[in-house]
């Protein structure tokens, strides 16, 4: 399975190869197969309560469900490179992320519109799932200016920091709750968006 996401401690669901979407009601002792309707690779999960929630995978496939997952329909991504994450602030705003640095925005749940970024290249966080600190470095040329705020599922900024002149930092996470985050990352040849999720 390529990811997951629970609603809690007993619901949840994983994604993988061939359009292969589960879900599980006990905590992962049992597993059911659902129909996605799709053949692809599915790489990204995320729900926005028990029953609405979203998969993402390869060729611009984007998948919503109303009802838990019984049914899975397909949304036009308008893109047909592959998407590997997705994540909402709310019941409307949402950011599906490509592996080529295409982001992808919602305001309505439904239709997605390509927000035009240049491209950030050869970031790497570790660890993540992180539970104390992370590093994050971005290889290439010595950059003056790098700009990296972190926001929770909510959009509220929870960190903001800039670094002048180096290409990597060291974030204390230690006050921030388990969940699942947003890192931007803003320098002179762009902006990229990153998933953390913090696990303690």
């Amino acid at each position: 399975m390529y990811s997951e996401y629970f609603i809690n401690s007993e619901s949840g669901y994983a994604v993988g190869t061939e359009g292969m979407i589960i879900k599980t009601t006990n905590g992962g002792a049992n597993w059911a197969l659902q129909s996605s309707g799709t053949p692809h690779l599915l790489s990204g999960v995320y729900f926005i309560d028990a029953i609405t929630g979203y998969v993402v995978g390869e060729l611009g496939t984007i998948l919503k469900t109303t009802n838990g997952g019984i049914n899975w329909f397909a949304q036009n991504s308008g893109i047909n490179t592959f998407i590997r994450s997705v994540y909402f602030i709310d019941s409307n705003i949402g950011y599906a992320y490509g592996f080529d640095g295409k982001l992808l925005k919602t305001t309505n749940g439904g239709s997605w519109i390509e927000e035009k970024t240049d491209k950030i290249e050869n970031i790497y966080i570790y660890p993540n799932p992180s539970s104390k600190k992370i590093n994050i470095t971005i290889y290439g040329a010595l950059l003056k200016e790098t700009i990296v705020n972190i926001f929770n599922i909510q959009g509220d900024n929870v960190f903001s920091n800039t670094i002048y002149n180096q290409n990597s930092m060291g974030i204390d996470i230690n006050s921030l709750v388990n969940g699942i985050y947003m890192i931007k990352i803003q320098n002179e040849n762009g902006f990229a968006v990153k998933k953390l999720v913090i696990q303690k």
